[in-house]
């Protein structure tokens, strides 16, 4: 038995009433059991910006570090690569010098988010050596847990893992002792200064052989999302020209409440944008404009707040019709990395699907299904959708049914193997669409399900002493007799 199995079944097992009742298996279904599953490897990178002002309107350190914590989190859950901070604030408001060992938050917001992201995202094992006692980090105990990849857990092996070097020689004299985050230290064979952070790999499924490789290695060799790079630019121009990726970022995409719809950038029709590293960037309360205003670099060349859209490849509204008359910036990112995962782009690929391809599995929501970064639905399914143009929410209900019944219907051909008959798969399909319609304009359930049914068993309507499907389900422009062959 595993130590930590032999840990866990020390602890005290309480029923549900507190009697002492051996729970265990209830106790296992409320475990987290979720891990990242890598892929396949990717060279692309996604990165977001965020400007210093999002703390400003903050009056005490509880409240500052609430925003930073909340898009720490969101970094680690949508498996971010970089984020960016940058100073929004008046060039002539900036204190000359700022003391950085003294608490940052209330003279210099961007040094103290800059400080707090860093030690979010370092593995909690080595925080207590690589970040000392500061006044920016007294609270640290109200920072939220990011538990990514590279936070290693002792129940978990993975191939990759972050290390500190440690003080003091091996056994053998060789080599250098690193932590981690394990029982006991390992040895590598290279000879690195202490207080060191690494990124090991372990080739032979063991801790033996650990070989010190790049801290991109997990994300382009096995696909991993790795922890995320924190960077501290002076203005807005700066997160563009001092990008570290070799040709800078080839997509940008500044967000406003003046922006253009982001469904009309990116409609589900089309295909996911392509890109080497993309940066999302994210304005404070006051906007982009008022950054653009501040940025010196940027008035030289004549951009100010209103001609900041240039900036940037695209000018969206992450959010149209909002409820509130502002987003807060840690908001923005949250709703604006859902909707591009939703959308399956441009953020699709984070799911290991390439370009042009499809494995079949289901997307994580209506609306890019069949669609995952341009693949085109297959061509042996049925059409089920007839008559013109679909409008309203009658015409993306007809879009989300024909995506629905060809992946039904190639599932059922993987299933039932290149034997089974074209009428077999039709009838899947359309078995399927019609759920789905009954959902969006529940008619008459027996009527509705009747041919469908009827075709999926070999069975004439007439058996079943039904009619046709309904009337109004045969309008110009709906979808209409779904078994149709």
């Amino acid at each position: 038995m595993a130590p930590f199995d032999e840990h866990r079944n020390k602890k005290r097992k309480l029923g549900r009433y507190g009697d002492g009742a051996d729970t265990s298996e209830e106790i296992k279904s409320f475990k987290p059991s979720t891990r990242f599953t890598p892929t396949v490897p990717r060279d692309w990178t996604v990165s977001i910006a965020v400007p210093s002002s999002i703390i400003t309107e903050a009056s005490r350190d509880e409240q500052r570090i609430g925003a930073p914590s909340r898009i720490a989190r969101a970094l680690a859950v949508f498996g971010m690569d970089e984020i960016v901070v940058f100073d929004d604030s008046p060039t002539d408001s900036r204190p000359p010098a700022v003391d950085t060992d003294a608490y940052t938050g209330d003279v210099d917001p961007c040094h103290y988010i800059w400080h707090l992201l860093t030690y979010l995202e370092c593995p909690p094992f080595m925080r207590k050596t690589l970040f000392p006692l500061h006044p920016n980090l007294k609270l640290q105990g109200l920072l939220p847990n990011l538990d990514m990849p590279s936070h290693p857990h002792r129940d978990e092996w993975l191939p990759y893992m972050e290390a500190m070097t440690l003080p003091g020689k091996p056994d053998g004299g060789n080599g250098t002792l690193v932590d981690i985050g394990m029982r006991k230290p390992i040895t590598i064979s290279e000879s690195i200064p202490p207080k060191t952070r690494l990124t090991l790999h372990f080739p032979n499924q063991s801790y033996e052989g650990a070989q010190a490789v790049d801290p991109t290695a997990p994300r382009t060799d096995a696909g991993y999302a790795w922890g995320f790079n924190v960077r501290r630019c002076a203005s807005l121009s700066d997160v563009l020209t001092e990008c570290p990726y070799e040709g800078g970022y080839d997509l940008s995409i500044g967000t406003s409440e003046r922006g253009e719809n982001s469904a009309s950038v990116f409609p589900y029709s089309s295909a996911p944008p392509d890109f080497k590293h993309l940066l999302i960037v994210f304005g404070g309360p006051r906007g982009l404009e008022y950054a653009a205003m501040n940025d010196p670099q940027l008035s030289e060349i004549g951009i100010g707040a209103g001609r900041v859209r240039e900036v940037f490849d695209h000018w969206i509204n992450v959010l149209p019709d909002q409820g509130s008359r502002a987003i807060k910036t840690d908001e923005a990112v949250y709703i604006a990395l859902t909707e591009s995962r939703r959308r399956d782009q441009p953020l699709g690929r984070a799911h290991g699907h390439q370009r042009g391809q499809w494995d079949g599995s289901w997307p994580l929501a209506p609306g890019g299904l069949c669609r995952l970064q341009g693949q085109q639905s297959p061509q042996n399914m049925p059409t089920t959708i007839q008559g013109g143009e679909h409008q309203g929410a009658k015409g993306g209900a007809c879009h989300i049914v024909e995506d629905l019944g060809r992946w039904f219907g190639d599932s059922i051909e993987r299933c039932l193997g290149p034997t089974s008959s074209r009428a077999s798969r039709r009838s899947a399909s359309s078995l399927l669409s019609s759920l789905v319609l009954f959902l969006c304009h529940p008619p008459t359930p027996i009527t509705f399900l009747a041919q469908p049914l009827a075709r999926w068993f070999c069975l004439p309507l007439g058996k079943l002493g039904l009619d046709l499907l309904p009337s109004k389900c045969a309008e110009p422009g709906s979808v209409a007799r779904l078994g149709k062959g």
